[in-house]
């Protein structure tokens, strides 16, 4: 955590020394601190080493806050398929699965099924998609459950996707000072770990070279055994006293109602990155009319001379250098339509090794039918839409592969291509 990263520990038993008041209190808080800070030398994973100084109880919330997230799975019709709050402590994970209520006919903004190669541009990279998981958005994670086979391997999907989100929880140090209020806190003051010195010694047999026993002996072995058993609560507050209003609604069994505005910090922020997020299914929109090829020029005939006749550069490849060499010679017509969906167009281009090189184009409602002086953008390579999943095979036998997803994305400016290659 960057506040962490740029704070300053010191010395508990020099900071109990400084902020106790009595020499009653300071007696007994010393004594704590120098048991915590021996259990420490003898082992990293007991008592308090140094503790991490913050300027305001506000300041040690907000990186408690950070330990805790929660996990929105979109359906494919942009409802919320479930929700879970996950929050990292000293000891693991925890979390809880919640029941919430959206205001009503609310829809999560996402993208359909049928366009999921959207998910490889930057507009729409962080829009849940078939293809991934989203980034996290202040403490709200959103993804869309992924339609693939148990047998996908999780690895390849993280190699190949660069969009995927590292939903690793950040950890809060062993312990804090808050200077504002003068608290000491940590996870877990009750059960805070202690570490012993602890003198072994087992019964080994004594073999002959010939493997026949001979007689036992006895060896000393030291070493430290931890255990979770020190009481520390007359000197350290809980993490979860910052957030407590929180985590008591969210362990309740009841419904957690975002249509009123909350007062806890953590679950105004998920109504907040809710709010954000409510919106339609991109794609979703249906098209009741069929154009002819001169009607869908004049709606996006300006992207697509942007697209063939652009400049080259070193990202034009494969699929979408095929694309633009054939047009620009005008040596192959190109079949367009429009789909049921609107703003969606196909197109099929034939090659001249009779293949197709075939794809799609989505250009949102608002940005169709460009006037001259309407600027549309220059023509950007997104990079190569490329899914592949396993499908069968075990252990012993090889693994066969199937590639869902593969072709070039290209942007120009809002319109977006999908271009791929299709054998008779």
């Amino acid at each position: 955590m960057e506040n962490m990263a740029n704070g300053s520990f010191r010395s508990l038993v020099e900071i109990v020394d400084k902020v106790a008041v009595s020499s009653e209190e300071k007696n007994i808080k010393i004594k704590i601190a120098h048991k915590l800070e021996a259990y420490h030398k003898l082992d990293p994973k007991a008592g308090v080493g140094p503790v991490l100084i913050f300027e305001t109880e506000d300041e040690l919330r907000e990186e408690v806050i950070k330990t805790c997230s929660f996990e929105i799975g979109v359906q494919d019709d942009g409802s919320m398929r479930g929700l879970q709050f996950r929050r990292m402590t000293e000891d693991g994970e925890v979390s809880n699965s919640l029941e919430l209520v959206l205001p009503a006919g609310a829809k999560i903004r996402s993208i359909s099924m049928l366009l999921a190669w959207l998910a490889w541009t930057q507009e729409y990279k962080k829009v849940p998609s078939l293809w991934g998981f989203t980034f996290q958005e202040g403490n709200a994670l959103f993804h869309r459950r992924r339609q693939l086979r148990e047998l996908e391997d999780r690895w390849e999907w993280e190699r190949k996707m660069d969009y995927h989100h590292n939903a690793d929880l950040a950890e809060m140090p062993r312990a804090c000072f808050d200077k504002g209020s003068g608290k000491f806190y940590c996870e877990k003051p009750s059960r805070l770990r202690s570490a012993r010195k602890v003198r072994h010694r087992p019964m080994r047999e004594e073999r002959h070279a010939t493997g026949a026993i001979m007689g036992y002996y006895e060896s000393n072995e030291d070493f430290v055994a931890v255990e979770a058993d020190y009481d520390a609560s007359s000197l350290f507050h809980s993490y979860e006293s910052l957030i407590a209003q929180d985590l008591d609604i969210i362990r309740s069994e009841a419904s957690i109602d975002l249509t009123v505005q909350p007062n806890t910090p953590l679950l105004s922020r998920l109504k907040a990155s809710l709010d954000r997020r409510l919106g339609d299914v991109i794609g979703s929109e249906l098209e009741t009319s069929r154009f002819t090829p001169d009607e869908i020029y004049k709606m996006i005939g300006r992207y697509w001379d942007e697209l063939i006749y652009s400049p080259w550069d070193s990202k034009t490849t494969n699929e979408y250098a095929l694309l633009k060499n054939l047009c620009k010679r005008g040596s192959d017509d190109v079949n367009v339509w429009s789909e049921q969906t609107k703003g969606l167009f196909g197109f099929k281009v034939r090659t001249r090794d009779h293949s197709w090189i075939k794809g799609q184009i989505y250009c949102p409602s608002d940005c169709l039918s460009p006037t001259e002086s309407t600027d549309i953008g220059k023509a950007t390579c997104e990079g190569r839409a490329d899914f592949t999943c396993k499908i069968g095979g075990s252990a012993y036998t090889s693994w066969k592969h199937h590639s869902m997803i593969l072709g070039e994305v290209v942007s120009v400016g809002r319109c977006k291509f999908f271009i791929s290659k299709e054998r008779d």
